[in-house]
């Protein structure tokens, strides 16, 4: 007698249902995620309302803006150029635009590049609230929105400390402008989203868009928010669908391949994940913001990825070399508290019964730990509103409990630190080396994802 087989339980379904719950309690109209391996696409699950006034359900198809999730873009276009051999990523933002609007002080022995400009280590402060808020009528050209501000100046020098500013991405593509003589739109249409299978993605609210894009809504999930232009679309402005953005990671998890074509070269994608042009990187510490890729650690798994915030909207992509699997997640809220506890249920689906391989830690004299110890203060900051009080307050301390080094942060954070080589270090389930201690110019630097500290005095 034959035996009919039993139909393995889609093992996502749980993970949709956590998601739907979410998404209801936070008051979230709708959100879509997109699940891939290297190979094909493995869930594509969409829930709630594109419009809460019309009712309008969303698909699969529904447009949401991904926000600095665009910076990818950016990077993966100068890449290309650089492929082609038309820049170099170590080329001075001035060789290709010497009209670019940017006072640079060390101009002569540390010009900024295209490289920094994508890794946020240019020394650039973020925008400024006038260029945050425009939002003019019709779309400001890349030139003018370069030069909103024609009093751009280098804050401290190129290539020492990442610092995240929406700034580089614009000057990065103004740069692919003069070299291409084609659109940064137009470009990234037709050298990505067109072999990526990308059809509906757009970076201007063009008819299709607007009649296929989910409103936006502020935190509450009721207030709309209106489209916002951008004046410098290379940092923000993408708009797509979760599952053509799944297209997107399958490529990276495929090493610049999809679906049998080479897009770009696995070295460029190699090249995407790792930083290069700061002081922590140069000095062997491999963790860190890449081209438009960053690097992070959730349940002991090392993730590469970037988010985005879209005004209206959040979203992030994420995936695991080690795992081989990615994903896209986007909601047309603007909720932090909502997208975390997406995520966090996303990755923890994903690395369930993962166990982190944990690097053994190395010996330190005590002689060295106590040199490392101290308080810090914080050398960088983002807005250009920011007073110097704040900036002051931020600090941390280094200290030596029972012959383990600490740290306490600002937010009151304490955690240990354990030696995994030269001076690099790792936090507790860390699977690869995440800060390092080292010296410049007669100045002892600590830097981590928490920010870039130098040493101020000891520890009495």
């Amino acid at each position: 007698m034959a035996v009919t087989p039993v139909m393995a339980a889609d093992p996502f379904q749980p993970l949709i249902e956590q998601l739907d719950s979410i998404i209801s309690l936070q008051h979230v109209p709708s959100y879509s995620l997109t699940i891939v391996s290297a190979k094909k696409e493995l869930m594509q699950h969409t829930s709630g309302f594109s419009n809460r006034k019309t009712n309008q359900k969303a698909s699969e198809h529904t447009l949401y803006r991904i926000g600095s999730i665009t910076k990818a873009f950016t990077s993966l276009a100068m890449l290309q150029l650089q492929e082609k051999r038309l820049l170099s990523l170590n080329d001075s933002l001035k060789a290709h635009v010497p009209d670019a609007p940017l006072r640079n002080a060390w101009q002569v022995k540390r010009p900024v590049t295209i490289g920094q400009l994508l890794e946020h280590s240019a020394g650039l402060l973020d925008l400024e609230k006038t260029e945050f808020d425009n939002n003019s009528a019709k779309p400001l050209s890349l030139r003018e929105g370069i030069f909103l501000n024609s009093g751009r100046k280098v804050m401290w020098p190129a290539g020492l400390f990442y610092s995240y500013s929406n700034v580089g991405a614009g000057y990065a593509a103004y740069i692919l402008e003069t070299r291409v003589k084609l659109s940064y739109e137009n470009y990234i249409k037709k050298f990505l989203f067109v072999p990526l299978d990308m059809m509906s993605a757009s970076l201007l609210r063009d008819n299709r868009t607007v009649k296929n894009l989910a409103t936006g809504y502020d935190t509450d999930g009721h207030t709309v928010i209106p489209y916002w232009h951008m004046s410098l679309r290379p940092f923000g402005a993408i708009n797509s669908s979760a599952k053509e953005m799944g297209h997107f990671v399958r490529m990276l998890l495929n090493y610049g391949c999809y679906e049998g074509s080479r897009i770009l070269s696995r070295e460029s994608i190699k090249r995407m994940e790792r930083p290069e042009t700061t002081l922590a990187a140069r000095a062997g510490l491999k963790y860190g913001y890449g081209p438009g890729n960053y690097q992070y650690i959730n349940n002991g798994v090392l993730f590469h990825g970037h988010g985005g915030d879209g005004d209206g909207y959040l979203a992030h992509y994420a995936y695991s070399r080690e795992l081989e699997v990615g994903y896209f997640v986007v909601i047309n809220a603007y909720n932090y508290s909502a997208l975390r506890k997406i995520r966090h249920a996303i990755e923890k689906n994903l690395t369930q019964g993962h166990r982190p391989n944990i690097p053994a830690e190395k010996f330190l004299s005590m002689k060295v730990m106590k040199s490392l110890t101290g308080t810090y203060t914080s050398i960088t900051y983002r807005f250009p509103w920011i007073r110097e009080e704040e900036i002051k307050q931020d600090r941390i301390s280094i200290y030596l409990l029972n012959k383990t080094l600490m740290i306490s942060a600002a937010d009151g954070k304490t955690e240990p630190l354990y030696h995994v080589g030269q001076s690099t270090f790792r936090s507790q389930q860390d699977p690869v080396a995440t800060s390092i201690f080292l010296k410049h110019k007669n100045s002892r630097y600590y830097i981590s994802d928490i920010g870039n500290y130098v040493k101020q005095y000891d520890i009495k």
